[in-house]
């Protein structure tokens, strides 16, 4: 079974919550995801945190070690600069185009029958 973990999650496993960092060390990593989502809100926390170059250095190996959802990093990226209040305006023109053609491809895919 594949594990698409969330923020909570992660942070709980660096704080050395017991029962998630067990759950986690019995999981093949190949069974573990990260979404862009999450990495943008841990790459957001590292930016925040006291300890930036450590935080940064592990968040840098966990991403190495995990695969990432089918969404590209440039989303993470976005949602970053969303949330420096920077949004749209601090887009290059290409993430700007991606932006849009993955919210036609979600409209699509709500209006289709399942």
């Amino acid at each position: 079974m594949r594990y698409l973990l969330d923020t909570n999650i992660f942070i709980a496993a660096m704080r050395g919550v017991d029962v998630v960092r067990e759950r986690l060390e019995r999981t093949a990593l190949a069974d573990l995801v990260l979404s862009p989502v999450v990495l943008g809100e841990l790459e957001l926390g590292v930016e925040k945190s006291a300890h930036r170059e450590k935080n940064a250095a592990r968040l840098a190996r966990l991403v190495e070690q995990l695969e990432l959802a089918p969404l590209d990093a440039r989303v993470s990226r976005r949602y970053w600069l969303a949330q420096q209040g920077r949004g749209i305006e601090g887009m290059t023109e290409e993430e700007k185009w991606a932006l849009t053609l993955r919210a036609k491809e979600s409209e699509a895919k709500a209006r289709s029958p399942r």
